[in-house]
């Protein structure tokens, strides 16, 4: 609901607007990576973001850069999450965050 701007409600009424519902759902599974799994997620999920965000009138078009600093800060959600999925199912953490060491001889 928002308040009407004068020109088409000269009494300034509220006017509501119509509802918009989400028409399907998204499911993803960890077949063998979750690494994987979460760069696909992100990549659907930053797509999501952009028309949710569009519908809402907070940006012109319903698609976000990927060197944006929102997706930026999306992928770091997203990085958190694997990471904590990882310790819950693996008990460590996402394989792109072990470091690697090789003996030397």
């Amino acid at each position: 609901i928002e308040r009407g701007s004068g020109e088409n409600e000269p009494n300034g009424e509220f006017v509501a607007k119509k509802p918009m519902f989400q028409k399907g759902v998204l499911r993803t599974n960890c077949i063998d990576c979750l690494d994987r799994t979460n760069v696909a997620q992100f990549a659907y999920g930053l797509a999501a973001l952009g028309h949710q965000l569009h519908a809402l009138e907070m940006i012109n078009v319903p698609k976000i850069d990927f060197d944006s600093p929102l997706a930026e800060d999306l992928m770091g959600l997203y990085e958190k999450m694997g990471d904590t999925l990882a310790h819950q199912y693996g008990g460590s953490a996402a394989h792109n965050k072990i470091p690697w060491t090789f003996p030397t001889t």
